[in-house]
């Protein structure tokens, strides 16, 4: 089984909001889980995104050590899925290239279309050969 991480704005540009972000990462992981079927274990920071949140309000973490984490949980990640609807936020930026100076494939899109769906079904089986 491959492991993906999605990378997707949190905070983003201030256009949405972090709830908005959050909600909309969210459904399209769904879609894709549900395109793709079970040979993809997929990572969602906005599944997981209570105790960072908490844990920077709180003073315990900085944005800085989340993405330090995210990092980490790429680095066991076969490749990573970037949503980049409107712009690529800065935390997004720390993931891409923490995935290139890794070597760590990159699927990027910013609508769920039949096209990326096709075009990551080619990627997994790529990545499954190999």
């Amino acid at each position: 089984m491959l492991k993906a991480y999605f990378s997707h704005a949190i905070r983003g540009d201030g256009t949405k909001t972090i709830e908005e972000n959050m909600k909309i990462a969210r459904g399209i992981a769904g879609y894709v889980r549900e395109c793709v079927g079970p040979g993809l274990k997929l990572y969602v920071p906005a599944e997981h995104d209570i105790f960072p949140h908490l844990a920077m309000e709180d003073g315990l973490l900085s944005v800085e050590q989340v993405l330090e984490i995210d990092c980490k949980i790429i680095k066991g990640c076969d490749l990573i899925l970037t949503y980049k609807d409107l712009s690529i936020s800065k935390g997004m930026q720390v993931e891409i290239m923490y995935a290139v100076k890794h070597n760590i494939p990159i699927v990027y899109f910013d609508d769920i279309t039949s096209a990326f769906i096709t075009t990551l079904k080619d990627t997994m089986e790529h990545l499954n050969k190999g």
